[in-house]
């Protein structure tokens, strides 16, 4: 449960942390620079699965992500 709850917390951490800055400036949010704040905010769940899967399986865990990720024959 503590790893679900990780999860949780890095991904809505990470994407609101960005996603509210272009909010609170109260400018469109589609204007530069606040898209870049609304990207990298997208970002926050992929990143939060790779930060995890490096806490709770180490290096082991992040070359089967990645060979899940890219191999096709898997």
């Amino acid at each position: 449960m503590a790893r679900l709850w990780g999860f949780f917390l890095i991904s809505h951490g990470w994407t609101w942390f960005f996603w509210g800055i272009p909010l609170l400036s109260g400018e469109n949010v589609w204007s530069y620079p606040n898209v870049v704040f609304i990207y990298l905010g997208g970002i926050g769940p992929p990143l939060a699965g790779i930060v995890m899967t490096a806490l709770t399986k180490g290096r082991w865990g992040l070359g089967e992500l990645w060979q899940r990720l890219f191999d096709i024959r898997r």
